[in-house]
């Protein structure tokens, strides 16, 4: 690399024909691009490259959402921003070009009171505890519903491998606390993918804002599978 001596130089940054431009400690440096760069082309390179480019969109349709922007921000985890903490957890669990019942859209948080699922033909139906988990956030404050689609093994080679859709509710008064079940209605322009793959994976969190208070409650991820019709 070789400094610029010229005063001419000092505020440019970045490329500029064949050569690279940087400033560092307040002086001026170039060095010359190369012509091609060596892109290995092993099976395990390219798996590398897809799972690596499969969790930047993964963590794109969380981070959309400021509720999930802000719990990755608050819970204790290692990294500089909620989109580097979503990638370092998440990359880990990534194999084959797909994400597995490990991938989380929020860090660990409370307990989701689900005892079991219906898949209907436009909603999931979520069958909750009752009893003994009232003491659930979902039964005391108003809370986001926040999920990510995940559709992969497409029935068509034509299709994309992979496919991600996000989705937010809103319910703007808790769950009475004799609910057994709370529906999350799909919207329809997700549910026009369905039938195009073999399998899909749904991972959803609730958070909650008490308004009387700066505390951030949320639950941990929960993922449910199916195979969409």
């Amino acid at each position: 690399m070789v400094r610029v001596k010229s005063a001419l130089f000092n505020y440019i940054s970045g490329k500029s024909g064949g050569k690279v431009y940087r400033h560092m400690n307040g002086k001026t440096f170039y060095s010359i691009r190369p012509d091609s760069y060596n892109i290995s082309q092993t099976a395990k390179a390219k798996e590398s490259r897809n799972n690596f480019a499969l969790v930047v969109k993964f963590a794109k349709e969380i981070i959309k959402y400021p509720e999930l922007k802000l719990v990755w921000k608050r819970a204790k985890l290692k990294g500089t921003t909620s989109y580097h903490r979503i990638i370092k957890h998440n990359i880990k669990f990534i194999k084959e070009n797909k994400l597995s019942v490990f991938n989380i859209i929020a860090p660990e948080g409370e307990y989701f009171p689900l005892m079991s699922y219906v898949i209907s033909d436009d909603s999931i139906i979520l069958n909750l505890t009752s009893g003994a988990i009232v003491q659930s956030s979902l039964f005391q404050f108003p809370f986001s519903f926040l999920a990510v689609v995940y559709l992969f093994e497409p029935k068509k080679k034509s299709d994309d491998d992979n496919l991600l859709f996000s989705y937010s509710i809103y319910f703007s008064e808790p769950l009475s606390k004799d609910s057994n079940a709370m529906a999350a209605t799909i919207p329809e322009n997700i549910l026009s993918y369905f039938s195009r793959y073999k399998n899909c994976k749904i991972y959803f969190s609730a958070v909650f804002q008490n308004p009387n208070s700066s505390k951030l409650l949320w639950t941990s991820t929960f993922v449910i599978e199916f195979v969409p019709v």
